[in-house]
């Protein structure tokens, strides 16, 4: 079976690079501030530079706020998602979005040789695919005209 073009895509071609980190060791309060001031959904957890977990708005919600936690003494490590799921940049995009579904997640940071190298979400993957498309509308209006 032959492989689209644009399912030959790779991550490192749709990821964003600047990923916004936190120590897992900050509280659950620092890391909502620092979402809030990026206006961002989620936040690599670091230790020692590296990555180790992620938390998102959801895990804040979920795990702090509708158990009546304080975020203040909450850390951060307590309520990371962890063990890291993760993608290599030379992934394809088909690849990362088959992680994201069987693991039921919208976002993958992006590691290569242990080092952060980037953040894909499935918003990424759709604005890839939705502009593939539009592509491929206006090449096949071309032919037509022919």
């Amino acid at each position: 079976m032959r492989v689209p073009i644009s399912a030959r895509s790779r991550v490192r071609d749709v990821m964003t690079k600047e990923v916004v980190t936190v120590e897992s060791s900050a509280s659950v309060q620092e890391a909502a501030e620092l979402m809030n001031g990026k206006n961002i959904g989620s936040l690599v957890v670091v230790e020692q530079g590296a990555p180790v977990g992620i938390i998102t708005e959801r895990d804040i919600v979920r795990k702090v706020v509708a158990r009546r936690r304080n975020p203040e003494e909450v850390r951060v490590s307590e309520i990371m998602s962890k063990p890291l799921i993760h993608v290599s940049p030379n992934a394809f995009i088909f690849e990362a979005a088959e992680l994201m579904g069987k693991n039921q997640i919208r976002r993958l940071p992006v590691i290569e040789r242990e080092a952060l190298v980037g953040i894909i979400t499935m918003y990424d993957i759709i604005k890839h695919y939705r502009e593939m498309a539009y592509s491929l509308i206006d090449m096949m209006s071309a032919i037509s005209r022919i």
